[in-house]
């Protein structure tokens, strides 16, 4: 049996199939001008389909995209060569009757492209999320119009004021240039769109007040001081002028002088935090620009552009806002204390809030918040108090993580009335030690580092009777035996424990690792270095911290030989019970913890690594979505997405590309080109 092969027909070539589509288009737009009196055949458009269908699908790649961006040139020819001219040197009503009838004839050649090009729309523009040819035509139209009868009335509006402010200087000064405001913005309803307005306000700028700033400054009869001595109502008169010539030559910088003072005080007072008095400048300037300017665009831009340098540069000691976690802090202490009443946090709170979204590391400054809060959390804290605050970030901040770890500490607060109750009804784990724990959740809360310490017997019965209690609760709970599995951790938290000494007894608030190396001296009087690593099993830069704070620090609470503030491996230790305070309770700090330690380097450290991941949430969910995408284009999109939270350098998104690429999530193609490997 023979079989005949069918000879298929070559591809399209894309010079001989744009030629005739060209010729078509051609044709349309002399049927369109009345040159031709007939119109296209059902052949001749079947025809022009079967070439759109052949270069599309029938030939080798990349003919579409050829064919598509032929047409964006053509279209854009049509309208800037032939339409625009047509309309030169025209105003009135026959401006309007030209405009209306080449508006209807684009009108026909749009649904003219929308049928001839239905196989490029399939096959192209819906696959690459790119906009049809027929929107591609109704943009250009409209854009190029408009820009170009927007420029042609912007030119004459300036060059007629300007012209009306040269010849009437000498005579009139201020009072001309707001006579040409007025008359200006006449012109403006006359012949623009109301969207055209601020780009309009740009070349009055320009024109009224950069090129005429000295004369509109130093005259002192009808320049800008003349106004500002005269009465209200050359004021009032002159309200348009008056915020023209601040936004460009008084507002911003003197909003810039007012901040660098407050920043210079914080400087020459080292320590203090400048957050009150940068709230207080924005509290009164966003006044003015509300009530006096009317919350013009070019005022709030001044305003906010001022603002956002001074609270992302470096203030005294702090960085990235860290001054705004220092302000909180207190705030909420004096909240807690009873030093302020609800009204007075909250409207200082309000204050504050303002501030936060100028700041471009909001990430930062909520893990510094968290850092901060589980500090407060694991000593005790007013868990209302912190609620009402994180209820205030919340406007402006991505506190989630915080809401999480406020849930945990409540759910805690329920488990030790269950533990209480345990306690209660199994009299054999009854411990000397009162004991309360907060249970946290490790994806909750910042990372801390782990600590052995080998707890004395009165401290390990506790945990022990805990993990006994928290194994069988959950094991209950849940139905596997099994429970879930505790970490402790001894760098958080407080121990009040009671030293007695000769002159009297006095309760101590100290940290769990110094309880457990103050109880080491019930059974011995006399301990060296060696012998407390030893019996405690923690690492000499942990002892060296709690030796020093007990022996060296605000409280000698410890004798030490050699008597000097540093600690040795060969010093001796011995209880101190000679020591004596005026008061009956204490609180004992470890010397490297004060207000101004955030763990800074290892909090940016955090920030660095979440940075990454999310920049690599960002990028692959982009292009998971557009499926292929140029690289300005994919920079563009990530830092939109990544700008609420943080503010994303061009390196790091080159990095993290180069990492997606390394792992088979992104693929580089000709033309600085990615596409998604799913």
């Amino acid at each position: 049996m023979t079989r005949t092969a069918i000879a298929r027909p070559p591809p399209m070539d894309i010079e001989d199939g744009w030629r005739r589509l060209a010729a078509g288009f051609e044709k349309l737009l002399r049927i369109l001008d009345g040159e031709e009196m007939l119109s296209f055949s059902g052949a001749e458009y079947s025809e022009l389909l079967q070439i759109t269908y052949k270069l599309c699908y029938e030939s080798p790649a990349g003919h579409a995209a050829e064919m598509y961006d032929r047409w964006d040139k053509t279209i854009r020819h049509h309208i800037v060569y032939q339409v625009l001219p047509s309309l030169q040197d025209m105003q009135g009503e026959p401006l309007l009757k030209n405009f209306v009838h080449h508006w209807e004839n684009h009108k026909v050649l749009m649904k003219w492209l929308k049928s001839v090009c239905m196989y490029l729309r399939l096959a192209f523009t819906n696959q690459r999320s790119l906009p049809p040819i027929m929107d591609i035509a109704l943009n250009l139209f409209k854009n190029v119009i408009e820009e170009d009868r927007a420029g042609k009335v912007s030119k004459k509006c300036s060059s007629k004021t300007q012209q009306n402010i040269t010849e009437e200087r000498p005579k009139l000064g201020c009072p001309v240039v707001i006579k040409s405001i007025q008359e200006e913005e006449e012109r403006i309803q006359n012949y623009l769109k109301p969207w055209t307005e601020a780009r309009l306000s740009k070349t009055v700028l320009l024109e009224l007040v950069s090129r005429q700033a000295e004369w509109l400054l130093d005259d002192d009869k009808s320049g800008f001081r003349g106004i500002l001595a005269a009465e209200n109502d050359l004021l009032d008169d002159g309200k348009d002028f008056w915020w023209f010539i601040v936004m460009a030559i008084a507002f911003q910088q003197h909003i810039r002088d007012i901040l660098q003072q407050a920043v210079g005080a914080a400087h020459m007072e080292k320590g203090k935090e400048p957050s009150n008095s940068i709230v207080e400048v924005l509290q009164k300037y966003e006044a003015h620009v509300i009530n006096n300017f009317d919350n013009h665009i070019l005022f709030r831009k001044a305003l906010d552009e001022n603002f956002r340098m001074i609270c992302n540069r470096n203030i005294a000691d702090f960085s990235d806002g860290e001054f705004f976690i220092i302000f909180l802090e207190r705030l909420i202490e004096q909240r807690t204390c009873g030093k302020l009443d609800d009204d007075s946090v909250e409207d200082t709170l309000a204050k504050v809030v303002k501030l936060l979204p100028y700041l471009h590391s909001k990430d930062y400054l909520v893990e510094l918040y968290r850092n901060r809060l589980l500090g407060r959390l694991s000593i005790g804290c007013n868990i209302e108090v912190e609620t009402s605050f994180i209820t205030k970030l919340k406007l402006v901040l991505d506190v989630s993580i915080l809401e999480d770890m406020l849930e945990d500490y409540s759910i805690s607060k329920e488990l030790q009335k269950f533990f209480k109750d345990y306690m209660s009804m199994n009299p054999e784990s009854n411990t000397l030690v009162d004991m309360d724990t907060m249970v946290l959740k490790q994806g909750h809360f910042p990372s801390q580092q782990k600590q052995h310490l080998s707890l004395p017997p009165d401290m390990l019965n506790c945990a022990e009777a805990f993990e006994k209690f928290y194994q069988e609760f959950h094991g209950q709970a849940t139905g596997n035996r099994r429970g879930r599995t505790l970490t402790w951790i001894y760098s958080l938290g407080n121990c009040n424990i009671v030293g007695n000494f000769e002159g009297k007894s006095v309760e101590m608030i100290v940290s769990p690792m110094q309880a457990a190396l103050l109880l080491l001296f019930n059974e011995d009087d006399r301990l060296s270095y060696n012998d407390i690593v030893a019996k405690l099993e923690i690492m000499d830069n942990d002892a060296k911290v709690m030796l020093y704070s007990l022996s060296c620090g605000k409280y000698s609470i410890l004798k030490k030989e050699p008597s000097n503030k540093t600690i040795a491996p060969d010093d001796i230790f011995e209880f101190n019970n000679n020591f004596s305070v005026k008061t009956g309770k204490i609180k004992v700090p470890l010397h490297h913890v004060d207000r101004g330690d955030f763990r800074a380097s290892e909090t940016m450290e955090d920030v660095r690594r979440y940075r990454k991941q999310n920049v690599d949430c960002a990028i692959v969910r982009i292009m998971k979505d557009r499926k292929t995408l140029d690289h300005e284009k994919l920079v563009e999109e990530c830092k939109k997405l990544c700008d609420p939270y943080f503010k994303v350098d061009d390196d790091l998104i080159q990095m993290r590309i180069d990492h997606l690429v390394a792992e088979n999530y992104l693929a580089r193609k000709e033309g600085c080109t990615y596409e998604y490997l799913p």
